[in-house]
């Protein structure tokens, strides 16, 4: 028995000591290991008689016996157990890497590409144990680590578990055109806080967001588009607003969610975690709204506009909704609502007349809000920006009347003091608009002083004061004592001599402004402490 398990475990290791039809040294000296593959025209990647070690580049074409072939995968534990390398290189032409292969390399901590496009299309067996970034977390593209990613224009998917582990993503850029996400594309990138979404996106895999701790924000450009997004999985797996909280549309935050006209059904799942919502408005022309989709969202006031209530799921919003928001419903749909599956949940159901209560500074919208007819109206917050001042608001009735109400307010800009002092002495003083560019007062002139230059000037005026100052030195002051006398002589012999003190005074040296000190520096001195006796 123990000679045929010797039989069996030799012949094993010499099928597998061999297991590549090929071995090439790159330039830089390393072996790497291939099979032929797809009837001997391309070749993968494989293990070879000891696991990788170091820096291994894996090139995009191979040259054996004077035929040329494309890398285009690598096999399945090809790496595996190779604790020692420590970066991989992986060209554009490999479409497909195998499960394990990268599993327990645990010195690894860069991997090197060179096209993001290429990146996003390679299939990943198994991506926990296959995409090499779940072991190094960082990317590099052409040399540089990859923090803020912007998918290029073109593609189209983004395959399975594609960025799975890069730790050091701080934003995503999701562009036009890309309609899948696959499952756990950006799993477990811990540092992104921002993520981009273009309209086109039609589905987004399970796990594709998972464990984003850091995630902050969330941006796209249409709303209708992501009602209609397929979340796939439960909603904390697929949808990044789980972790973000917050939405943003074209740049700024929603916050009274209103649903387009139009779209006739809001997906599972698509607002979960969208804790910034204060309201939601849903249309007329909704036909469906799926489970989840206001989960993690407690909405203080829900408008719809469904004349003809349909069922929903209880648990489509919160209980703290569900139990404490008003459900606002067209004139006469009560009874309807408080009879339908879902829509009876809530507690807090009216018909009353509501009326839009808009706020404009500078003749640009800043915030708006629909009021129930009689309400008491709490003046918004008054809005700051550097370097102006705000006007205040127009005039605000106390509760809301049955119309809208528009209200008013403006910025007008600051002015601020530009002080420029001489010896401690006030020079000249001027007011500068906030943001107004500076132009230097000409420098003062004093017979036998020289002026010592302004201190620093800012290109444009700040939102405050500004204070510059100068000072005169007097000629021939050497040692900075305010007197000219024998004493500034020895200060200068001893510069020139190599052997200056802290006091002494280079531009009060320099009698010619020849722009060094000298004998003939000293000479002058000597001339004036002569003048003066």
């Amino acid at each position: 028995m123990k000679k045929l398990f010797l039989f069996i475990t030799m012949l094993f290791l010499s099928i597998t000591s061999y297991a590549y039809d090929i071995a090439v040294e790159n330039a830089d000296g390393k072996t790497i290991y291939y099979n032929y593959i797809n009837d001997g025209q391309e070749l993968e990647v494989t293990d070879g008689n000891a696991p990788y070690s170091g820096i291994v580049n894996i090139p995009e074409t191979v040259t054996f016996m004077n035929r040329t072939r494309k890398v285009t995968s690598i096999r399945s534990f090809t790496f595996y157990y190779s604790r020692d390398i420590t970066s991989i290189t992986i060209p554009s032409s490999v479409t497909f890497i195998g499960k394990s292969s990268f599993e327990k390399c645990s010195k690894l901590t860069s991997v090197h590409i060179s096209d993001v496009a290429a990146w996003c299309k390679i299939v990943f067996e198994e991506p926990y144990t296959s995409n090499p970034l779940v072991q190094a977390h960082h990317l590099f593209l052409n040399g540089e680590e990859i923090k803020e990613l912007v998918i290029p224009s073109g593609v189209i998917s983004i395959n399975a578990g594609a960025f799975y582990g890069c730790f050091e993503l701080k934003s995503v850029s999701i562009p036009e055109g890309v309609t899948v996400i696959g499952e756990s594309a950006f799993c477990e990138c811990r540092n992104i806080v921002s993520i981009s979404f273009p309209s086109s996106v039609k589905s987004i895999g399970k796990y594709a967001f998972n464990f984003l701790d850091r995630l902050t924000s969330v941006h796209i450009t249409d709303i209708a588009a992501w009602c209609d997004i397929d979340f796939v999985g439960y909603w904390y797996w697929s949808n990044p607003l789980y972790y973000a909280h917050h939405l943003y549309l074209n740049g700024t935050e929603v916050t009274d969610l209103v649903i387009p006209e139009g779209v006739s059904s809001i997906g599972n799942f698509a607002f979960g975690g969208c804790s910034g919502l204060t309201s939601v408005t849903i249309p007329s022309s909704v036909t469906s709204i799926g489970a989840y989709s206001f989960e993690g969202c407690d909405i203080p006031i829900v408008v719809s506009l469904i004349e003809s209530p349909f069922e929903i799921s209880s648990e489509t919003f919160t209980q703290n909704t569900f139990k404490n928001a008003t459900l606002y419903v067209p004139k006469g749909t009560i009874e309807k609502y408080k009879a339908t599956s879902g829509w009876k949940e809530f507690l807090f159901i009216s018909d009353a007349n509501r009326y839009k209560l808009t706020y404009i500074v500078d003749n640009e919208l800043y915030k708006s809000y629909e009021i129930e007819e009689g309400i008491t109206i709490n003046s918004e917050t008054e809005p700051t920006k550097e370097g102006y001042t705000f006007s205040g608001w127009s005039e605000i009735p106390e509760t809301m009347p049955a119309h809208d109400v528009t209200v008013t307010g403006t910025f007008s800009i600051n002015k601020y003091k530009l002080i420029y002092t001489v010896d401690g002495a006030e020079y000249k003083t001027y007011e500068v608009k906030y943001g107004e560019a500076i132009t230097p007062e000409a420098e003062p002139t004093k017979e036998g002083n020289t002026f010592s230059g302004w201190s620093e000037i800012p290109q444009m005026m700040p939102a405050h004061d500004v204070t510059v100052t100068g000072s005169f030195i007097k000629k021939g002051d050497a040692n900075s004592d305010i007197t000219v006398n024998a004493a500034d002589i020895v200060e200068m012999v001893n510069y020139i001599m190599g052997n200056p003190s802290d006091r002494f005074n280079n531009t009060a040296s320099d009698m010619n402004n020849d722009g060094v000190v000298n004998d003939a520096d000293i000479k002058e001195v000597v001339n004036i402490i002569m003048e003066s006796e």
